[in-house]
């Protein structure tokens, strides 16, 4: 019968507790905290010259009102908002992911070889390029020796083909070196008149080249290279061939501007073969002693054929 008893005070005072607000519960809380707050024993350790604490006046009639869930909502918000200004710290650039080299696998290119120029497959294993103003300045030299090996390449076969026959026609002296090889530093060539006069006009020549490029490179959207010398039209010669897709539909300027770069393309891997050309052709000649028109001469057919 206890047992009984005790199980139905626990219910009883179970249910009253179920149906008390907890606004009741919050506000009886504080009231009591503040109460045993007032009521501070004289020998206790208290500080006198702590501020004051204000004295809290508690209403009944106002628990109803106090609503926790909208207290809830402002404290969270009000603790996610940025209280210091950081706007000129976040990075409003556009960020890119590295380029991978074309010339070897798994390799990234510096980041100044962007693939703007044509040609540029991220070769430069030693760093020369290390911003975009030490890139132009390579990139104007490359070209420069491009295009002189590619008039090397083509003339020194072709001298020692045509300059003999050209010499005799003429009543001149032939100033090929011995056994009819090109004139080179290698074989002790470069020591005649002839070549000293071509030596001095050659140096003419690039002076002005050299002052159009400084010229050029002043205005605005100038690449390394172009001295806007294009007699011919060949600079957009690709254009007319319409090799373009038929369904593609882009504009003339996006046709002009993609010929440009192909002609591009095509006049650097051109001077960069030729640049090794003309490099094998004196290292052939000084190691075999025979001019290289005798060594490959399946290479020079044509040219054989107008001496």
């Amino acid at each position: 019968m206890k047992l009984i008893a005790l199980c139905l005070i626990g219910a009883t005072v179970t249910n009253g507790l179920r149906f008390v607000p907890r606004q009741s519960i919050a506000s009886s809380i504080h009231r009591n905290f503040l109460s045993s707050t007032d009521s501070t024993p004289e020998n206790s350790n208290v500080n006198e010259f702590a501020a004051p604490v204000p004295a809290v006046t508690v209403d009944d009639s106002d628990d109803e009102a106090f609503d926790f869930d909208k207290l809830t909502e402002e404290s969270s918000t009000q603790a996610f908002q940025t209280k210091t200004d950081i706007s000129n710290l976040i990075v409003k650039t556009e960020r890119k992911a590295p380029r991978q080299a074309q010339w070897f696998p798994m390799l990234l290119s510096p980041s100044p070889l962007d693939g703007s120029f044509a040609g540029d497959v991220g070769f430069d294993p030693i760093g020369f390029s290390k911003d975009k103003e030490t890139l132009y300045k390579m990139r104007e030299a490359e070209i420069k020796h491009c295009r002189l090996a590619m008039l090397a390449a083509a003339g020194w076969p072709l001298s020692e083909l045509w300059h003999a026959e050209i010499a005799n026609t003429l009543g001149l002296d032939s100033i090929l070196a011995a056994e009819g090889k090109a004139p080179s530093v290698l074989n002790g060539g470069l020591d005649n008149t002839w070549i000293l006069a071509a030596a001095l006009v050659s140096l003419l020549v690039g002076g002005l080249l050299e002052f159009r490029t400084m010229e050029m490179s002043q205005r605005s959207g100038y690449k390394p290279g172009n001295l806007d010398f294009d007699p011919l039209n060949l600079y957009s010669f690709r254009a007319s061939f319409g090799l373009d897709q038929i369904t593609e539909k882009i504009s003339r300027e996006e046709k002009l501007a993609r010929a440009k770069f192909d002609m591009e393309l095509c006049e650097i891997k051109n001077g960069r073969l030729a640049m090794l050309a003309i490099s094998a052709y004196a290292a052939q000649e000084f190691v075999s002693g025979i001019p290289v028109v005798q060594q490959t001469p399946f290479f020079f057919v044509i040219g054989k054929l107008f001496v």
